[in-house]
């Protein structure tokens, strides 16, 4: 079924209508009528079809992570949400100081929640540079920056891992 949108008749002249009442990224129908001179409605036009563009940046809430141990497989998470849909999230990291960022994908896994790994030969002294970015496939939004990225340092430190002998 239609609702009329209009509360009066549109001038002849009038060559547009404008819907503001609208969700983006949900498709609307459309179709319209012509009233006569005579004041009877002529019927109803093809349907048109048109979805409003989603101007509404993804929003990631993200507690940075500010330490790790080297060699040692590291995890990121992040919330993403978005007033569509969160169509893509992608980490990018560095070790800290080089010039080119490495790229991978988050991956959903519950509700909100997006998780990544870096594999431990990445996590190196002394640290690493990263930034997220979520997109809804119009409007992409980032956790940190390339020229302002989160660093993670890796502490580089020796660990007891055994004591000889065991007794004595």
């Amino acid at each position: 079924s239609y609702t009329r949108l209009n509360s009066t008749i549109i001038p002849s002249a009038t060559k547009q209508f404008r819907d503001t009442n609208v969700q983006p990224g949900q498709p609307y129908y459309y179709k319209f009528s012509v009233v006569q001179t005579d004041f009877t409605e002529s019927q109803a036009s093809n349907i048109a079809q048109g979805t409003p563009l989603d101007t509404i940046l993804p929003v990631i809430s993200h507690v940075p992570l500010t330490t790790a141990s080297p060699s040692q497989t590291l995890s990121l998470v992040a919330d993403i949400t978005d007033n569509v849909a969160v169509t893509g999230a992608t980490l990018y990291f560095r070790v800290q100081g080089a010039s080119t960022y490495e790229s991978r994908s988050l991956v959903k896994t519950t509700g909100n929640r997006y998780s990544v790994a870096i594999e431990g030969s990445r996590v190196v002294a002394p640290g690493l540079e990263y930034y997220l970015t979520a997109t809804d496939g119009r409007t992409t939004a980032l956790s940190g920056r390339p020229d302002q990225p989160y660093l993670i340092v890796v502490q580089d430190r020796p660990v007891l891992t055994g004591i000889t002998p065991a007794t004595g």
